[in-house]
């Protein structure tokens, strides 16, 4: 062979094998988005079997079908109050016996637990999950829990990817991957939104404006699919329609209006959604099997009140997007669908948020857009354009998906008539939001993921000492005596997490994090009695002046903590605390100087 041929030969062979890595990698998503796809289909069913059953067959309720995917529930003359609070109670206790018993990781919105199997989990999602979460969902939505169907069927989705993945060994990179994929099949055929799907599924991990760029093949792939199989069995290609929508640039300030009011109720509606469940449902003495029983009892009296908050609410969306529905209407149904979904899923019940939060959205835009039009005739051309673009400006925000929830919304309206003030009230709404998001498991991006922690040049940071990182000296230090309810105060206005804890001579002697505060912090009456010593570990893990930064942040990860410790080997004594972003900096600068060294 000559030299030449045997240039070609090695420049073919890396090829090869490169197209063959993207074929493997196509085939998978493919095979992701079948299942997901059919999963999608069976799980609809599911929904809208256990509506007719309780609704129409049990209550006698009337199903006004909107479009082939919404639907109103209407009330009928003469049933029977009491009935309706008890059967979305029953629903709460089915589904939380389902998921406390079998699969607890399957409790609430379920796109937490996606984000969480990615950054902490390796991918891994054991198999019970994705058959828990639909049948819980299912019953919960059903029966009229106020949820989405976006967190089940991204855990269903993402389930079916993991267990493939394990059958298949691959490794965590490949397995997160799939569950990647899983997600934006189930998302983009559920909600018709095979682009909006795919996105969805790489931005949802991050909070700040970072996404999983090198899974967006296998997650188009498979969500091209499941949309396809969905489509073609069902015949459904949308999931709402609209007029069509004109749009002028002198419209722009009141969108940018809407933008900061969508931006404001946002952060008002994440801490509503989790106060519900910090500072009431889990200060309820019972196990959490039945709290979302007493959640279901609490949603049903409000919706005796008001049944427009019960299930998903896709019918009343779509009458908000084509009609007036009446402004004070709309503006009540914003703040009850608010107190509704945390009675339903803050309390344990298992469905989405993307269902609840386009309802607020939609609401907010359409009472906003009829406003503007009442006061001030002739400044807008259509008050319901601000029905559509007001559920991308709400999702979005606090969803951290200003992307996603563009390309989502205009999928599931297969209306692109308003992308320009899509843009600028997403980008609004993101900015307003700052750290507020419905997906606690979101980190800032890539560099604070476990997942990649592997991508760093272990040379680089085994060269590294965290005596060359310049250890801060204000850290609170808390006498061991002191009590809880004089420890708060100091803990609550930093943004410290580790706190060090002195002897009587001053020296540290044990440390403690806001972590292992969780749990008593809610239990108010003892706050007198706790001291600094009772909640302190004194055998806590450190890592040494000397020790390299690969050593640090593998210690980091084992923990799952964004700071450690750190003790002067020679005295014994506390020296410091050094944090994940601290490591870091210096990892970056050093990076740098030898990129750009001569």
């Amino acid at each position: 062979m000559s030299k030449s041929e045997q240039s070609s030969w090695q420049l073919f062979i890396p090829n090869y094998f490169a197209a063959f890595r993207a074929g493997k990698s196509i085939f998978l998503g493919a095979l992701i988005g079948v299942i997901a796809g059919l999963g999608a289909i069976l799980f609809n069913k599911m929904v809208f079997g256990s509506v007719d059953l309780c609704y129409a067959q049990i209550l006698g309720w009337k199903i006004e079908k909107v479009t082939r995917d919404a639907s109103v529930l209407v009330p009928a003359e003469g049933w029977r109050y009491w009935v309706m609070p008890l059967m979305v109670a029953a629903g709460g206790l089915l589904s939380g016996l389902l998921v406390f018993t079998f699969a607890p990781e399957a409790e609430g919105h379920g796109t937490d637990a996606f984000i969480k199997a990615f950054h902490r989990k390796r991918g891994v999602i054991r198999g019970r999950v994705p058959i828990i979460k639909t049948i819980a969902s299912a019953i919960t939505i059903g029966s009229g829990g106020s949820a989405g169907r976006e967190g089940p069927i991204a855990q269903i989705g993402a389930g079916f990817g993991s267990w493939l993945g394990q059958v298949l060994k691959v490794d965590s990179k490949q397995l997160r991957a799939m569950i990647i994929a899983g997600t934006a099949g189930g998302i983009g055929a559920v909600f018709c939104a095979p682009l909006g799907g795919a996105v969805f599924a790489i931005e949802v991990l991050y909070r700040n404006q970072d996404m999983e760029t090198e899974c967006l093949i296998p997650a188009l792939v498979s969500s091209l699919v499941a949309f396809s199989i969905l489509t073609t069995v069902t015949g459904q290609s949308q999931v709402f329609h609209t007029p069509y929508f004109d749009f002028q640039a002198y419209e722009l300030l009141p969108y940018a209006a809407l933008g900061v009011i969508c931006g404001l109720i946002g952060v008002l509606y994440v801490n509503v959604f989790y106060g519900a469940r910090d500072y009431l449902f889990k200060k309820i003495p019972t196990p959490p099997h039945v709290k979302p029983m007493i959640g279901g009892i609490m949603l049903g009296a409000l919706a005796l009140y008001q049944p427009a908050v019960l299930s998903g609410g896709y019918g009343w969306i779509e009458r908000c997007l084509n009609e007036n529905i009446g402004i004070q209407f709309m503006l009540s149904l914003v703040f009850l669908k608010m107190i509704a979904t945390a009675f339903t899923i803050s309390s344990g019940g298992s469905g989405g948020v993307f269902g609840p939060s386009l309802f607020i959205g939609s609401m907010l835009g359409g009472a906003f857009g009829y406003s503007v039009a009442h006061l001030f005739p002739g400044w807008i051309a259509d008050p319901r354009s601000f029905a559509l673009v007001g559920m991308v400006a709400f999702f979005s925000g606090i969803a951290k998906t200003p992307i996603a929830a563009l390309l989502m919304v205009s999928e599931m309206a297969q209306s692109y008539d308003l992308l320009v003030p899509m843009m600028l009230v997403s980008s609004m709404t993101y900015i307003i939001t700052d750290k507020f998001t419905l997906y606690e498991e979101q980190v800032p991006c890539k560099a604070d993921s476990p997942a990649h922690m592997g991508e760093y040049r272990t040379d680089v940071l085994e060269g590294l000492r965290v005596n060359e990182i310049e250890l801060r000296k204000n850290w609170i230090v808390f006498p061991h005596h002191i009590t809880l309810r004089q420890m708060l105060p100091k803990i609550l206005e930093t943004s410290q997490n580790l706190f060090p804890v002195a002897d009587s001579d001053g020296e540290i002697e044990a440390v403690f994090s806001v972590d292992d505060l969780r749990t008593i912090m809610l239990e108010e009456q003892i706050y007198d009695l706790i001291v600094a010593e009772d909640i302190a570990e004194y055998e806590y893990q450190s890592v040494s002046l000397t020790d390299d930064l690969h050593t640090v942040m593998r210690k980091m990860t084992e923990l799952n903590a964004d700071e450690i410790s750190v003790v002067d080997k020679e005295s014994g004594k506390f020296a410091g605390v050094i944090n994940r972003r601290d490591v870091l900096n210096l990892y970056n600068r050093r990076l740098h100087q030898f990129q750009t060294a001569d």
